[in-house]
């Protein structure tokens, strides 16, 4: 019940901050979607899209917007190419879950759909569990290599244990970014030149990690600061929209238009907020 009220509310937000919003002239909007899991579970620590309301997800994508790849996002926001694309969207899955492979997959080919999928690689080789719930098993790695291969997958690195970067210091940080990176494209066969922020939020991101996400090769990071809209200053925290296992097409529908685009500025305030606190 708590957490039915809490949508609603956040839902009533969203539509009046539609009334109001704006953005300057140089941004690009391109919603980046942040998906974990698909799938029946009720666990609410992994969030899971249902099968039938993903499907719904994708033909409302398919009709309303034009789902390009992470990588192309990525080019348009740097102005490495110029874009005429009408109301482009990303898909992103987080942590690498079987249903992933099991479900997600084969809708995003019913679809036509493409979807980047950011995997902890320690997950993957078994070492360690993200959710103590056996329906939040990982990928295996020729899962993963079957999806990477095909037109509809592009894996990228989302660290090797899932440790907040931020908690670390330098050596064990690039330990996590590094050996994420070098299992990938050794598993892989290719260089792998996207990456996600584990958690994600700006509290969670140091400038160190930053710098050497940037050093070691990769061509862009996501964060999960909520924002549909970006520029080519932000190309190493990119903002992303967070989808809930709750959010039916209405919710979608929104979260795509920028309506829950105010949500960034809670954060924002959040984290100047416990800065004040850590220094006094």
């Amino acid at each position: 019940m708590k957490r039915l009220l809490k949508n609603k509310f956040k839902t009533l937000l969203a539509k009046l901050y539609g009334l109001f919003r704006f953005r300057a002239k140089k941004d690009i909007k391109i919603p980046i979607l942040c998906y974990h899991s698909v799938g029946p579970s009720k666990n609410y620590e992994g969030d899971s899209t249902s099968a039938r309301m993903f499907e719904e997800h994708l033909k409302f994508l398919n009709k309303n917007n034009t789902i390009i790849s992470l990588d192309k996002a990525v080019d348009i926001i740097s102005g490495k190419v110029s874009s005429d694309i009408k109301n482009p969207v990303v898909i992103t899955f987080d942590d690498g879950y079987m249903d992933n492979y099991e479900i997600a997959f084969p809708l995003l080919k019913k679809y036509k759909a493409h979807a980047t999928i950011f995997v902890v690689t320690s997950f993957i080789d078994g070492k360690i569990s993200l959710i103590d719930d056996k329906d939040f098993g990982p990928l295996t790695w020729n899962e993963v290599i079957e999806m990477d291969k095909s037109n509809f997958v592009s894996i990228g690195a989302h660290t090797d244990t899932h440790k907040i970067l931020s908690t670390l210091d330098k050596t064990d940080t690039i330990k996590e970014i590094e050996c994420s990176k070098n299992k990938l494209e050794e598993k892989l066969n290719r260089e792998v030149n996207l990456f996600a922020y584990p958690n994600g939020q700006k509290k969670d991101i140091s400038d160190f990690s930053k710098e050497f996400v940037k050093k070691i090769g990769f061509n862009s990071a996501c964060s999960t600061s909520w924002s549909t809209i970006h520029n080519k200053h932000q190309i190493f925290q990119l903002g992303r929209v967070m989808m809930s296992g709750d959010d039916s097409v209405k919710h979608l529908k929104l979260k795509t238009q920028g309506n829950y685009d105010y949500i960034f500025w809670i954060q924002e305030f959040s984290w100047k907020l416990s800065s004040v606190f850590k220094k006094s």
